[in-house]
């Protein structure tokens, strides 16, 4: 298997080539070769026919500059089917568009009892088919399109050590991997080659504050502005290490400055578990296999056959059904208008149980659910009893449902929003309340989110 790796950078192209045969893995090449005038998809067309001698086999690539973001997100469950619910939105708030418009992925990272951290990444849904488009028009078709400083991460996973990773780029990261496992992840507010003392600055404020409290582990420096961070690093009475100690053996030797690109051949190979593919939903990634084309093909000349034959037998007994369906849609029809005046003819069953569900829904929102929770104008009496009434505050959104409500609202000052919180915690019935996203509106007033469990009428 050839797998590839491509790092679209916006001054350079890297390119990396890894190989797995019956024994280990193996570093073909890495080339890095500096961006001209001539589009991308030209640019990677020529450079893959100079450097593979055969097509390869999987590719990965990485969008270019900071396109997507990630978060370490820990989470107090587990299932997985709340994960998926949930990561889209903890994302929503960190970025400029509608989840809507965007493409999200995810990996667990860890898990504990109860609870589960992801490497989540969100980038828009247009950047990815961009960059989709410009490696088919380059003649390749990537199974899976990672986050740069999320990939160059994961070559470094299950190292012998905790290490604090520094990928000194533009789009860089640093990264503190505790037992071989990624633990934290920042990035770079700006690339590390300018040495300028504003960079400075935040780089060492950025390197400390991902190591966290207690004994630093050292420090790997890759990237082309490793030389500024390795300083900074120094500065900051962190040890230094080489990178090369860190990495598989595998890699022994391989060029620094190409091992973005390395790191993605590696996922393409999977030799990297942790990674995020933002190829998902309508951009998901579908392997060609002629041996697939040819067995549709074969099931659907035999569908065909059997469509014929269906339609010969439903033929035949049409014509003897007609007159008695033709009855007893009349007496459905009129045994419904007997109750749903207004129903249009055709699908009795579904609008009957359609008006049923509706009532039954309507009744639990006015009057409660034995077991279940309060009626809404008691949960409502309840907040308003709660909060005092020098707190003004205003609700835009409410919901309530049997796990309990969550509404956003307005007020206006900090102060008030632990008002609000502590008022939410002695409604009738509630176990836990919640209050998160508090931030300052565009209106100068300050909005949050919250949500209280509330406890079965039965427990009350």
């Amino acid at each position: 298997m050839l797998a590839l790796g491509i790092d679209p950078g916006e001054e350079a192209l890297s390119l990396a080539l890894v190989e797995l045969s019956g024994r280990a893995p193996r570093l073909v090449g890495s080339w890095r070769e500096p961006r001209g005038s001539a589009p991308l998809p030209d640019h990677l067309r020529e450079a893959v026919a100079r450097h593979c001698p055969t097509a390869p086999d999987a590719v990965a690539t990485a969008l270019p500059g900071r396109q997507a973001t990630f978060r370490l997100l820990r989470l107090p469950f587990s299932d997985a089917s709340r994960l998926a619910a949930t990561v889209p939105f903890e994302l929503e708030s960190v970025v400029p568009f509608d989840l809507g418009d965007a493409v999200t992925s995810y990996v667990p990272v860890e898990r504990g009892e109860g609870s589960t951290t992801v490497l989540a990444a969100i980038a828009p849904r247009d950047a990815v088919r961009r960059h989709l488009d410009e490696m088919r028009l380059a003649g390749l078709d990537p199974a899976i399109v990672d986050v740069g400083p999320i990939a160059t991460a994961g070559v470094f996973e299950r190292g012998p050590s905790d290490l604090l990773l520094v990928e000194a780029r533009e789009d860089g990261a640093i990264a503190l991997l505790r037992h071989g496992s990624l633990s934290a992840l920042h990035a770079l507010d700006a690339g590390a080659r300018s040495g300028d003392d504003e960079t400075r600055r935040r780089l060492r404020w950025s390197l400390l504050a991902t190591a966290g409290d207690g004994p630093a582990p050292p420090v790997t420096v890759v990237g082309s502005g490793a030389d500024v961070a390795r300083e900074v690093a120094s500065e900051a009475g962190l040890a230094v290490t080489d990178a090369h100690r860190q990495l598989p053996a595998w890699l022994d030797g391989a060029p620094l400055e190409h091992l973005r690109a390395i790191a993605l051949a590696a996922r393409a190979a999977g030799l990297a578990k942790t990674g995020t593919n933002l190829r998902s939903g309508d951009l998901a990634y579908h392997a060609p296999s002629e041996e697939a084309r040819r067995q549709l093909r074969s099931t659907g000349v035999l569908a065909a056959v059997a469509a014929v034959l269906a339609l010969a037998s439903l033929g035949a007994t049409v014509a003897a059904r007609r007159s008695e369906l033709a009855a007893l849609r009349s007496q459905i029809a009129g045994e419904v208008r007997a109750v749903l005046p207004t129903a249009a003819p055709g699908g009795e069953r579904g609008q009957l149980e359609s008006a049923i569900d509706g009532l039954r829904k309507r009744r639990s929102t006015l009057t409660g659910a034995s077991g279940e929770r309060p009626p809404v104008l008691e949960v409502m009496r309840s907040i308003l009893a709660a909060v005092p009434e020098r707190v003004p505050f205003e609700v835009d959104d409410f919901a309530l449902d049997p796990d309990g409500l969550r509404m956003h609202a307005r007020t206006d000052s900090y102060e008030s929003v632990d008002v609000i919180k502590r008022a939410l915690k002695d409604v009738p019935g509630a176990r836990d309340a919640e209050v998160k996203d508090v931030k300052t509106g565009v209106d100068g007033r300050v909005e949050f989110r919250a949500s209280v469990d509330l406890g079965s009428r039965e427990a009350s």
